[in-house]
């Protein structure tokens, strides 16, 4: 079965003050063609469609005891909406198109019943099957735009569609299922949480540690979101300068067993053990995982899959220290 894949970025640092459209490279016989464009709408037209069903979709999800939603729009109405909103988004800036055609045998046909046009529902894993062997060019392409110009400081997702062709002709636009929503979650403050609160906020106030860079990256990695790279290396620099910067660097007499250790994980002991942190063993073990993908990434320059990122595990050993701080 053939596909059409289309990727787009909001590129940072350049600015069209008419229509403008360049085509960077195109390469029928590989499939793949990318385009620096100030006139993106042709080129998504399939993501407005994924978009657009995407909240009626949404609209159709109810919670109990909540209003009913207000009457959605026509769908031509809120294909409106999405290109406008993007014009807005937009404000001049360029757009880097990726776009892919090809084939794949992790779908042979189209589930019988359905119509010409109409929206295909599939999983990111099976979307990944399709469209896996062109992300590394997605990744060359955007990594080019930064040696094509340095004006570029950085390039946004904006958009993307995977559209499925049949053997007629027929096509069918990718709707991505997924559970997940993208948030940030929200706590109420009830009495006993308010003392819990009210006594760290104090503890912590009164320790006068400056903890400025820590909690800014913490906060940079917590509201990363898809961007995984970005929020494992915040992560880990907020906790690499939380360590440095506290713990207690006795001198070791030379023959010290210790010296056979790297310096990072004799600081990260001394300190859990300065701090009282909790299950200390299974902590060293977790950033000793943790340091060794970091060296992979930033020492030997390995590609790693966003998978690989422990973030969580980074992030909850800040929180560790912080909770003891005071």
């Amino acid at each position: 079965m053939r596909y059409r894949f289309v990727r787009a970025f909001i590129v940072e640092g350049l600015f069209a003050r008419a229509v403008q459209e360049i085509v960077l490279l195109d390469q029928p016989g590989e499939g793949r063609k990318f385009v620096l464009t100030s006139a993106p709408d042709s080129f998504l037209a399939d993501a407005d469609i994924s978009a657009a069903r995407g909240a009626i979709l949404g609209s159709r999800i109810t919670v109990a005891d909540a209003p009913p939603p207000p009457p959605l729009a026509p769908i031509n109405v809120i294909l409106e909406r999405i290109r406008l909103q993007r014009k807005t988004r937009l404000d001049g800036r360029m757009v880097l198109v990726c776009q892919f055609e090809g084939t794949t045998d992790a779908m042979t046909r189209f589930a019988q019943g359905t119509e010409g046009h109409e929206s295909l529902i599939l999983g990111q894993a099976e979307i990944d099957k399709i469209t896996g062997k062109d992300e590394k060019d997605i990744d060359r392409a955007v990594a080019s735009l930064f040696v094509a110009d340095a004006s570029v400081v950085r390039c946004e997702s904006l958009a993307q569609s995977l559209t499925l062709i049949g053997a007629d002709g027929s096509e069918r636009v990718v709707q991505l299922f997924d559970m997940s929503l993208s948030m940030v979650s929200r706590r109420a403050i009830d009495a006993e949480k308010e003392a819990e609160f009210k006594s760290r906020f104090a503890r912590c106030f009164n320790s006068n540690r400056d903890l400025k860079t820590v909690t800014r990256l913490l906060s940079d990695s917590l509201l990363a979101e898809g961007n995984k790279l970005r929020g494992f290396l915040a992560a880990w620099t907020s906790l690499e300068i939380f360590i440095k910067k506290f713990s207690t660097k006795v001198p070791m007499p030379p023959d010290d067993e210790r010296r056979k250790v790297p310096a990072l994980i004799n600081w990260f002991n001394s300190l859990c053990e300065e701090l009282g942190v909790e299950n200390q063993a299974a902590k060293a073990s977790t950033f000793e995982k943790v340091k060794t993908i970091r060296e992979q990434v930033f020492h030997y320059g390995e590609d790693m899959d966003d998978s690989a990122f422990p973030i969580e595990d980074t992030q909850n050993l800040v929180r560790a220290f912080l909770e003891k701080i005071g």
